[in-house]
């Protein structure tokens, strides 16, 4: 069976690696998932992030980060769904601009975080919101 929704997949692997403590992930690599990965390690979510190379097949590799035995991520969830698209205007990013909080958005201009797309003055696709 293919996989219908990438971004949801990661985001349960996440979830479940994190559940059982794992140091780490590895997960088929996609440019999205790259993409992610590297926003969570851009707002210091994850410790580190590889990209391997394994008979022809590529990976990514998540390094999680941890408080003692806690996770820093306590709660990572899909947004918009294929099914139910959900976007923010970035006036409706600006209201809702939570700093405990991150939005992944799709925009035209590539992925990013609504800190970044407030800032440059685009909304976009809400992905996830991760805490």
């Amino acid at each position: 069976m293919a996989m219908q929704d990438p971004v949801a997949d990661l985001l349960t692997c996440i979830r479940n690696a994190i559940y059982v403590k794992r140091i780490s992930l590895k997960i088929f690599s996609s440019l999205l998932k790259i993409s992610i990965a590297n926003i969570l390690y851009q707002e210091k979510y994850i410790y580190d992030f590889k990209i391997l190379k394994i008979n022809r097949k590529s990976f990514l590799e998540i390094f999680f980060k941890y408080n003692g035995m806690i996770s820093v991520i306590t709660k990572i969830q899909r947004v918009s769904k294929p099914g139910f698209r959900i976007y923010k205007t970035v006036k409706a990013l600006s209201r809702e601009y939570i700093v405990s909080r991150t939005l992944i958005l799709s925009t035209s201009y590539g992925i990013m975080t609504d800190k970044i797309a407030i800032k440059m003055g685009y909304g976009g696709e809400v992905l996830c919101v991760i805490q």
